[in-house]
């Protein structure tokens, strides 16, 4: 029983091991977003909606016609009033 038990530890970290080497990377944009990206929301669209780092300005990053982000452009959506910039707040993405 002891050694079924140690078997079937050593087979699901050896699967979990070779699962997580395999996992995908993380690419870096070629159009970094204007002035960083704080919070984002993934769009029911497809695009990502950032807040800027520590400023009231809100950008929209639309994937490149292939679908990739990596190449895709970043437009300016919205700015919040002068000054005020919030950090934590309730949110939700609707369907449209």
């Amino acid at each position: 029983m002891t050694t079924k038990i140690i078997l079937s530890l050593a087979l699901t970290s050896l699967f979990t091991l070779t699962r997580i080497s395999s996992a995908q990377t993380l690419t870096p944009l070629v159009h970094q977003s204007p002035g960083g990206a704080n919070l984002a929301f993934q769009l029911t669209d497809g695009t990502v909606m950032c807040q800027a780092n520590s400023s009231q300005n809100w950008y929209k990053l639309t994937p490149d016609n292939t679908g990739s982000y990596v190449n895709g452009t970043w437009t300016q959506v919205a700015s919040l009033q002068p000054g005020y910039v919030p950090d934590d707040f309730a949110s939700a993405v609707l369907a449209d």
